[in-house]
């Protein structure tokens, strides 16, 4: 029986399978913050998982973008679901094969919970996307986080449907995800103040192309 877990902003159905949806939404003002001091303290090679900051990943910087922790629309998409916290192991694997045989892509980094992998949009490697897949501890969810860079270089959703096309590849569902949303529009009764979280146009921040 699915059960409903409120993650401020965000009220998430989860299914049974899942035993605890972390607060991992909405955070995005602590995340950069934390963020920049631990980039501060990396010098040379980048410390593993440098990007996860109390299991979240960093907020989009620009439109060219998909994460499943960064819940403002443009951006956002619903995080994965796996059936067994037992199988995460076996399903980073299985992720980084699949990445390591996408075209023009290299995983460069690399543990039980966390992968980072680059890919290639041009081959001089001016144009690139960078794609980041995290396991929370303690529950089955698979959050991600995909941008093209440099800025100003859009990418047509070609992160989304990259990120989508891995998921099929895997076999994981999405996750269902509704936002509390304070603002509603002008059609709707004080009964719709839940909907699905692509619904909402409050609470966006101003985004970099």
């Amino acid at each position: 029986m699915a059960r409903l877990v409120l993650v401020a902003p965000l009220l998430v159905a989860a299914t049974s399978s899942a035993p605890r949806v972390r607060e991992a939404f909405g955070r995005r003002a602590l995340v950069a913050s934390v963020g920049a001091l631990a980039a501060a303290a990396v010098t040379g090679q980048r410390a593993a998982r440098a990007d996860v900051q109390g299991d979240l990943l960093r907020p989009c910087e620009r439109i060219a973008c998909v994460s499943s922790q960064d819940d403002r629309p443009v951006v956002w998409d619903n995080p994965w679901e796996y059936a067994d916290a037992r199988q995460a192991a076996a399903l980073m694997q299985r992720l980084r094969d699949v990445l390591a045989a996408q075209p023009g892509c290299e995983v460069v980094e690399a543990d039980s919970r966390y992968v980072r992998a680059v890919v290639n949009v041009l081959a001089d490697g001016s144009v690139r996307d960078e794609l980041e897949f995290y396991l929370t501890p303690d529950d089955v969810l698979v959050q991600f986080r995909a941008q093209r860079s440099p800025a100003g270089v859009p990418d047509l959703g070609a992160n989304r449907q990259r990120v989508e096309r891995l998921r099929k590849t895997l076999g994981l569902a999405k996750l269902p995800v509704l936002r509390d949303r304070t603002t509603r529009l002008w059609f709707e009764s004080p009964l719709d103040q839940f909907g699905p979280a692509e619904y909402d146009a409050s609470g966006l921040a101003p985004l970099g192309r």
